[in-house]
């Protein structure tokens, strides 16, 4: 094979199973770079929740990794030209209507507001969608909630703004008393709770300075299957209630978040708050399940037990023909396959059939 080629290869899995199952891959859809030499590593493969889908980003994907220049051509887009020509036309058409008072135009509200929608959109990381181009909403697979973080931090940033412009407004002396108070009362209920809520929210992100040191002891809500930290980046290893994957530390069941300094690193640790929480399937978990479905190439099955642990409700899982072994052949991780089912293997002689009927 010529070494400064690149060759572009499809497999679907109905066509060629194997392919999947010696490379590992239990999740699609997914871009695999196969170098001449050598085995695959982390960086072979692309990760869409990073750089997306879209061509640029796969061609840019494949310069990184090969040094082959893919050029990506799109068709001119002529609809935003269009949009602001007509509304520039607008612009004019309404000025030289007006064009005998224009006397707006040296209003400060009006420059005021205008000013403050520029800043809402700049606080609010506007800017950055536009050089980035992200979906507007992003959907977590691993605890399937809906962010709108550009959205909720411009109405948040807004909500500041306004308590601050009481505050300036409760200080004119020719409104009455009554008003003036309500309005100092509003602009500081606004303000305390708005910005306490933004910070409380930032903590919850980051975890660290300036609120509190990460090797000492600390308790944060976590819900399972959701990502802790990286593996890379902090010095920590991982203790009960969550477990390693892909570099990163992840829950494995919901309850608090405990970090405690250990030696020269921090342990961290996800404990339960009671009986009742639920307990995810984690990578090399032994489960025990119910065969509810039998197809041609695989078996629907239903998680009842995790370890020792009895579930209060199941979860769905698929075990693949392929992946029934009588001993473990490889180091494969079964993850979440796709955002409805578990994938299962034997990978163990003792981990078959229990009871049939």
């Amino acid at each position: 094979m010529n070494s400064k080629r690149l060759y572009f290869v499809l497999a679907d899995y109905e066509e060629a199973g194997e392919v999947f199952h010696t490379l590992g891959i239990s999740a699609i859809p997914i871009i695999l770079h196969v170098p001449p030499r050598g085995n695959l590593k982390r960086q072979d493969k692309m990760d869409f929740q990073r750089s997306g889908i879209q061509a640029e980003a796969i061609a840019k994907w494949v310069h990184e990794r090969t040094d082959v220049v893919i050029p990506v051509m799109r068709p001119p887009n002529y609809a935003g030209p269009v949009a602001l020509f007509l509304l520039l036309m607008l612009v004019c058409g309404l000025l030289y209507m007006k064009r005998s008072s224009l006397d707006f135009l040296y209003n400060r509200n009006l420059w005021g507001f205008l000013a403050l929608c520029i800043t809402f959109a700049f606080l609010s990381g506007q800017m950055w969608n536009h050089i980035r181009s992200p979906p507007f909403f992003y959907h977590n697979p691993k605890t399937g909630q809906w962010n709108f973080y550009n959205a909720q931090f411009l109405h948040v940033d807004m909500a500041i703004t306004m308590g601050f412009i009481l505050l300036v407004d409760a200080t004119d002396t020719k409104t009455s008393s009554s008003k003036t108070r309500f309005y100092a009362y509003a602009g500081i209920g606004l303000v305390v709770i708005v910005f306490s809520f933004l910070l409380s929210v930032f903590r919850l992100k980051y975890r660290g300075y300036p609120y509190r040191d990460r090797s000492q002891c600390t308790y944060l809500k976590q819900e399972d299957g959701e990502e802790l930290f990286k593996e890379q980046e902090e010095n920590i290893r991982s203790g009960y209630g969550c477990y390693v994957a892909h570099g990163y530390y992840f829950a494995s069941l919901a309850g608090q978040l405990k970090l405690t300094k250990e030696n020269d690193c921090a342990v961290v640790e996800v404990v339960r708050e009671n009986s009742s929480t639920s307990i995810l399937p984690s990578p090399q978990a032994v489960v025990t399940c119910r065969v509810t479905g039998v197809a041609n190439k695989y078996a629907k099955c239903t998680i009842l037990m995790v370890h020792n642990n009895v579930l209060p409700y199941p979860f769905v899982g698929i075990i693949r023909k392929e992946n029934v072994y009588g001993s473990a052949k490889n180091e494969t991780e079964f993850s979440l396959g796709d955002s409805f089912s578990y994938l299962l293997s034997t990978e163990e002689l003792e981990l078959g059939v229990f009871v049939g009927y």
